[in-house]
């Protein structure tokens, strides 16, 4: 993820101000969460068993 903006000097670009974020990382946790609640999700909707 880029974020960046131009730095003026009255009407003048000058140069510019930028952020890069890695998200490899926050990607990877979100597909590992959703594996995970696919797999215990029909845990939490099936009714009870009686034994």
């Amino acid at each position: 993820m880029i974020f960046a903006s131009p730095q003026y000097s009255g009407n003048t670009v000058t140069g510019t101000c930028g952020i890069i974020i890695d998200m490899s990382e926050h990607e990877a946790m979100e597909t590992a969460l959703r594996e995970s609640e696919k797999n215990t999700a029909p845990l939490s909707i099936e009714p009870p068993t009686e034994f």
